[in-house]
């Protein structure tokens, strides 16, 4: 059985390899997030190398993400890692390397803004200090809480914002390595308003010969406040819960999840839930009880995709990991307490005409087949959820790796002379795959235009 949530995995040394790769593909996995804040260009050739040879192998598209860093603010690199425990007292100076215990800061704004009594929070907020002393370029800090420091981790002061340019010069290189390596999408991190989102589309229009989608990364108090405002412009969201932990009272979690997945919805756009998915599986094969539950209310609320990131880029338990996911996916789906749109989210004919398709599907039990040329057939109908698989032909790959990590849709890249040809093709491939067998119901379709004749094909196999 084929989960239709989407799974997204992080690349990291505990899954370059192609043979990893190619497990994890066939395990469930569509979509390959690379983050820009770790590695360097060589690592991520590799990265792209293995996945675009998997690919072939498989003839399976498959998402490639790049999350840029974005205005956020990381230590240095150390000598050798730091542990921390509590009442421990370290020193934090202005520079990008250490020889000693003391932590490097390459940011100068970092030193204008702290103060004493400020609480320091590292890696996602497991980790906090108190300010007890400063100077312009340093400041010692007692340990509350304790914890595992290694170079490049995230930090940040609580309750407080530093100002840097939203999109850093390292951000400009990053965008120009995605574009001239057939990435799919980009997350876009710590976004905060729609201006963000416009920044980067420019520079995309600049650097990029394809359009790559933008999913914006929601971590901050702005930006779960301007969330809807950031919809109307983004091409999906990720409800990033390491920072969004930072922000707000960790109690208050699985509300902000619930709220940003269904504005995410409300608005037709998808939505990703990552952070601690699967965390005690960096160490064990099998998960807790607690993250089971987890995993299975985030399908039930609707969301598009789920996005390991530890537990593969540098977990002991990778392949573990994405089975455990599919196999609860597959469970949560089976209920049929999905939230989805019940009238159209735009008062369009293309709104209409994909609601009438996926109320049809369901009514019938049948899988849908579409030709689609930009892929926004298939999107506009996996908004509501069908019963089936959404099976769609579109004529390059860069479509299809977009189409990769949307809810329910499985693309394959077919060159045909019509619409007509196209839905014929994908037919033929599906019964030669075994995806449709004797008694399937298909419903066959493509972009319905004002002013046109279309029809939809009803095949029983």
């Amino acid at each position: 059985m084929e989960n239709k949530t989407k799974i997204i995995v992080t690349m990291g040394p505990s899954i370059e390899k192609y043979e990893v790769l190619l497990s994890l593909v066939k395990e469930g996995a569509r979509g390959f997030r690379i983050n820009f804040s770790h590695g360097d260009p060589s690592q991520w050739y590799n990265y792209i190398n293995n996945l675009k040879s998997v690919e072939k192998e498989l003839s399976i598209p498959l998402g490639i993400i790049g999350d840029l860093q974005g205005p956020n603010i990381r230590i240095g690199q150390l000598i050798n890692q730091i542990n921390l425990k509590k009442d421990d007292i370290v020193q934090f100076f202005y520079g990008n390397k250490s020889e000693t215990n003391d932590i490097p800061l390459p940011y100068e704004e970092f030193f204008k803004t702290v103060e004493r009594g400020d609480v320091i929070q590292l890696a996602d907020g497991a980790i906090q200090l108190i300010v007890l002393e400063t100077s312009p370029k340093s400041f010692i800090a007692k340990t509350i809480a304790g914890g595992v420091i290694t170079s490049r981790k995230s930090i940040s002061i609580k309750d407080k914002d530093i100002e840097i340019p939203y999109v850093t010069e390292k951000d400009e290189r990053d965008i120009e390595f995605a574009c001239n390596n057939d990435f799919s999408h980009l997350m876009a991190s710590f976004v905060e308003s729609k201006d963000n989102i416009f920044q980067l589309k420019e520079l995309l229009k600049k650097k990029c010969n394809k359009q790559l989608n933008i999913l914006a990364k929601i971590e901050t108090k702005r930006g779960v406040y301007n969330v809807e405002e950031i919809l109307k412009v983004a091409d999906g969201i990720v409800v990033a819960r390491g920072d969004l932990g930072t922000h707000f009272p960790m109690e208050t979690l699985p509300t902000i999840q619930k709220d940003l997945i269904s504005k995410s919805i409300v608005q037709g756009k998808p939505s990703i839930v990552a952070t601690q998915l699967l965390s005690s599986m960096l160490n064990s094969p099998i998960p807790t009880r607690s993250e089971i539950v987890d995993i299975y209310n985030a399908v039930q609320e609707s969301a598009n995709a789920l996005m390991l990131t530890n537990e593969t880029s540098i977990g002991n338990y990778p392949i573990d990991a994405v089975r455990w996911l599919k196999k609860v996916i597959i469970e949560a789906e089976k209920n049929s307490a999905i939230v989805y749109p019940v009238k159209p989210i735009e008062n369009s004919l293309a709104h209409r005409f994909a609601l009438g398709i996926s109320e049809f599907s369901r009514q019938l039990n049948a899988k849908i087949s579409v030709y689609t040329k930009s892929g926004l057939t298939a999107q506009n109908i996996s908004l509501y959820r069908p019963y089936g698989i959404i099976y769609a032909g579109v004529p390059d790959m860069h479509t299809a790796r977009k189409l990769s990590i949307i809810w329910g849709v499985e693309p394959y890249v077919l060159a045909a002379d019509s619409y007509e040809n196209g839905l014929e093709k994908i037919r033929k491939v599906l019964i030669s795959e075994g995806k449709l067998s004797k008694g399937d119901t298909l419903i066959e379709t493509y972009r319905f235009k004002e002013g046109e004749v279309h029809t939809i094909k009803l095949v029983t196999v």
